[in-house]
């Protein structure tokens, strides 16, 4: 793979010349997904947006790699990589339509494309009284896979066909969720008891009729997805563990220090140790004189 200082200067300094498979890199910036669970009016999902949009950009530079508009580009990097989920449904909207503004921007040609669907990427839902969606691994089922398939189309969908799509993804979320977790009742947020003093509750969406956000349930195929996306076709290709090898020469250490006799040189630094012989005759010689001097005073 790539080192890790070859990565840090095209990841902080967009300097890709380094790179020694740039179509892997490539891919794994396509395969990234993003998420905010307090996404707000989303200004850090357009900060993603445009960090992995200048990469790839970056890439096409100098590299050649990803010859699409930056249109496409920001396009597929809200389909296949952001997500975010807010408390607030005027949040959400306005984090939609930045997200819509900053794709509407780059668009060149005579008549605009509709704007893609954003509701199931930008999510109203208590991310904080969801089940935790680390508890147990989603299996691409064939119900997991027609939601997938469901969510994609729905993202390009208008008409009568958005509306049709939109019952079809609510019904099967409703059954995966039943089939994941037949416990639901258990994740529902239970209001503790009012204290006899102080302030109570106030009202609010989390009740106990809502069960929180069910990360792999509304986000079935970021979950569901173990392998990687291609930049171009959205295929997925098992990943079969094997890594590149680092050929790169490291001189091996091999343990050794100069031991520290504790003497110093002028400028504090270590000295190198002096043999023992020559020690014992630099003292004899400085016996001697000290001797000489005593007499010589004693005489005087």
């Amino acid at each position: 793979g790539e080192g890790p200082a070859v990565l840090a200067a095209f990841v902080d300094k967009y300097e890709p010349g380094e790179l020694r498979d740039p179509e892997r890199v490539l891919a794994a910036l396509c395969a990234v997904t993003v998420c905010d669970p307090a996404c707000g009016s989303g200004a850090y999902l357009l900060g993603m947006l445009h960090e992995l949009l200048d990469l790839r950009q970056c890439l096409f530079a100098t590299k050649g790699l990803d010859a699409k508009t930056m249109y496409e580009r920001k396009l597929e990097i809200i389909e296949n990589s952001l997500y975010g989920v807010d408390i607030d449904p005027f949040a959400v909207n306005i984090a939609r339509l930045r997200l819509w503004l900053s794709l509407a921007v780059d668009y060149e040609g005579a008549q605009p494309e509709p704007l893609p669907n954003l509701d199931f990427k930008v999510e109203v839902g208590d991310s904080l009284t969801g089940p935790r969606p680390d508890e147990r691994e989603l299996i691409r089922t064939p119900m997991v896979e027609e939601l997938c398939d469901l969510v994609r189309r729905h993202f390009s969908a208008h008409g009568e066909e958005k509306r049709s799509l939109r019952g079809r993804i609510d019904a099967v979320r409703e059954r995966l969720a039943e089939h994941e977790r037949p416990d639901r009742q258990d994740l529902r947020l239970i209001r503790p008891a009012q204290p006899s003093q102080g302030p109570s509750l106030p009202p609010g969406p989390a009740d106990e009729e809502d069960p929180g956000f069910d990360w792999q349930v509304k986000f079935a195929e970021v979950f569901a997805d173990t392998g990687h996306r291609t930049p171009d076709t959205g295929h997925r290709t098992p990943d079969t563990g094997h890594r590149t090898p680092d050929t790169g020469h490291r001189t091996p250490d091999t343990g050794h220090r100069t031991p520290d006799t504790g003497q110093r040189t002028r400028n504090g630094a270590s000295a190198r140790p002096i043999p023992r012989s020559t020690a014992a005759r630099r003292t004899s010689t400085s016996t001697s004189t000290a001797a000489r001097t005593s007499s010589s005073h004693r005489a005087a």
